[in-house]
Formats: structure tokens, sequence, C-alpha cells
């Protein structure tokens, strides 16, 4: 995949989605996910990135003080995204 093309990603831009990208600062991937964050941006997506300094892959998983960190962040950031009104009609 040449940097920024792909079907999918255009998938994504097209289809309006709201994407979460989290990660540490001491995860071996953590330049791969802010690389991708960029390129979803320059393709118009509304990304949500949050990178805690120090931390490692899969911290919230060994660590409850971060698993609640960011089940607060995931939870803010699914709330908005999932906020629309619904109208239901009766029949």
């Amino acid at each position: 995949m040449v940097a920024g093309e792909s079907p999918s990603l255009e998938m994504v831009s097209q289809l309006r989605w709201k994407v979460m990208v989290t990660g540490g600062e001491e995860d071996p991937l953590v330049d791969s996910q802010k690389e991708l964050v960029k390129v979803l941006e320059k393709k118009g997506v509304e990304v949500r990135a949050k990178f805690g300094e120090g931390d490692h892959h899969a911290v919230e998983l060994m660590d409850p003080t971060k698993a609640s960190a960011i089940f607060v962040i995931l939870r803010d950031f699914i709330f908005k995204t999932c906020s629309v009104s619904v109208t239901v009609s009766r029949l």
C-alpha cells in the first residue's frame, strides 16, 4: 500500500466514520499509529488520538488506573460518536 492509498481508507472517509487511535509512547508501534492518524486526517476522517507518555503496548490490561482512564475516553468517544436523535413513529 502506498502511504495513504487504500480502498479501505477511501471507504472509511466516504462513510464518514469517526476513528479512535490509542497508543503509548513506549509502544514499538507508536510511530505507525501516529502515521495512521495523519493519513486518516488527510483523508478527511474525524480522528480522536490519545497517546500516553511512558505507556507501553497493552498497558490498560496490566494497570487498573490506566484501564479506568481508557474506559472513560472510550465511553466519551462512543457516546459523542453515536449520539443521534432517533424518531420513533407509531404505526
